[in-house]
């Protein structure tokens, strides 16, 4: 497996993970993330979480060729 393919399977990954997170934290008033790495570390998840979407989106971007305009 290549490395690209792996970086947007461990994105796809924490994409569905912190939607799920979020829908818990919007429906349930339920901090999933805080409970499991603490209210201090749950920070750097949803970062994660954050840097995973924009790697999905760029590479969503490259595939359609909307990135051919920035010399990507």
């Amino acid at each position: 497996m290549d490395t690209s393919k792996l970086v947007c399977m461990i994105s796809y990954a924490l994409v569905i993970v912190g939607a799920l997170a979020w829908g818990a934290l919007g429906f349930f008033n339920y901090d999933i993330v805080g409970m499991t790495v603490g209210p201090e570390n749950a920070v750097y998840v949803y970062d994660l979480v954050g840097v995973a979407a924009v790697v999905l989106i760029i590479q969503k971007a490259m595939k359609s060729g909307g990135m051919k305009s920035v010399g990507m």
